[in-house]
């Protein structure tokens, strides 16, 4: 992928409403570009459903320069710089370029500013920090085509660094792992984030969930749970993961021979994980948890995995939580660790 990329051609980049952003924002020395999500998605080839964008614009003249035109502004975090244009029914995230003057790992003091490069090295991901004008001509300030084509996800600079100003980061790497990573995961954001695992407690359980039902609508989780074991990861946020019967090397195995997610390979390896299917459904109930407001992972249900070890593991479990749900089903691996029927 060469630096002449573009995202011209994009039906969603055609789009008239973003058109008049466009027009309204590019004047008087200022700019306005595409960047993030949808960039990033329509160069790997997958939907794009939000189109945020960031811009030289200070938020209040934002907000005056949209009254002017006719366009409804709603101040969606204006203190962090962000402002939301409804053109059309449509809402456009706009935020003003920036740096973060001071952070604590859970929130910054931000400080708004007119450097693009500065703006792209306080994100979080080379693949996040695309820029598109426009023309739909694609800006990399971060070497972030590079890790598109390779399907890499890695932090911009130093990964401790870009953890530190927000512990949350630690999730999301595993979860766009899940989503647009291939292959060996970047060795600096792992050890980055086994450094950091210990600070996880300091997020909310709101925060936390959030991340994890983002990161098991992926296509293939799977990939991302091993390695959140490895690191330690999975353990600091869902404790009681550890009494799992899920065998992730032993899952994983399968899942790379084409076994599938749902197949058994043998009768032994069937007896296998339907014998620690209620470890497994103590481990899902702990998580659900995370729902009822437990303010830190140690508080995640560990009753309930207490009660599912000392159990009978062959019983079949219970409705499974509604975040290990996709499309009204369990999702696939836990279909894959706990066979039959549920309810």
């Amino acid at each position: 992928m060469s630096n002449a990329a573009s995202v011209a051609t994009e039906s969603w980049f055609q789009d008239p409403a973003l058109g008049r952003i466009f027009a309204l924002l590019n004047q008087d020395g200022e700019e306005v570009r595409v960047v993030g999500g949808a960039v990033r998605n329509a160069l790997m080839g997958q939907s794009v459903t939000d189109i945020d964008l960031a811009t030289s614009w200070p938020p209040e003249q934002l907000v005056a320069r949209a009254k002017e035109a006719g366009i409804r502004s709603v101040p969606t975090g204006i203190d962090h710089g962000t402002v939301t244009l409804v053109i059309d029914g449509q809402g456009f995230e706009i935020t003003t370029l920036r740096h973060d003057a001071e952070t604590d790992g859970r929130r910054a003091k931000v400080t708004f500013g007119r450097d693009w490069q500065v703006d792209a090295e306080r994100r979080d991901f080379t693949i996040n920090a695309l820029y598109a004008d426009q023309s739909g001509t694609i800006i990399d300030l971060v070497g972030g085509l590079a890790d598109i084509e390779s399907r890499t996800v890695r932090f911009i600079g130093d990964a401790d660094a870009r953890i530190a100003e927000d512990y949350l980061r630690v999730l999301r790497y595993f979860r766009f792992f899940a989503h647009y990573g291939a292959g060996r995961p970047d060795a600096a954001a792992l050890k980055a984030c086994a450094r950091a695992k210990g600070n996880l407690d300091k997020l909310s359980a709101e925060r936390v969930w959030k991340e994890l039902k983002a990161l098991l609508k992926a296509v293939d989780p799977g990939r991302a749970l091993l390695w959140m074991r490895q690191t330690g990861v999975l353990t600091a946020v869902l404790p009681e993961t550890e009494k799992w019967g899920i065998d992730l090397d032993c899952w994983a195995d399968r899942h790379r021979d084409g076994a599938g997610l749902g197949a058994r390979s043998n009768a032994a390896a069937d007896g296998h994980h339907s014998a620690r299917c209620g470890a497994s459904t103590g481990a899902c109930r702990a998580a659900e948890n995370v729902t009822r407001g437990n303010r830190t992972a140690g508080q995640m249900g560990r009753s309930a995995g207490a009660a599912a070890d000392a159990g009978n593991h062959r019983a079949r479990p219970a409705a499974l939580p509604s975040w290990w749900q996709v499309a009204g089903r369990p999702h696939p691996i836990v279909a894959d660790l706990c066979p039959g029927p549920r309810g």
